[in-house]
């Protein structure tokens, strides 16, 4: 997930943490936009 590129909706207050919450409990990997570009510029 791309933290600084995503926005929540909160339907009810603290939707939107609680999204990213069981994300990452979920097992999904965050990072800035600027490391991703990082990274791939590296991999070239």
């Amino acid at each position: 997930v791309i933290e600084d590129a995503i926005g929540g909706v909160d339907a009810s207050p603290g939707d939107s943490e609680r999204a990213v919450e069981e994300m990452k409990d979920a097992g999904a990997a965050f990072a800035a936009a600027d490391e991703v570009a990082e990274a791939k510029a590296q991999r070239r």
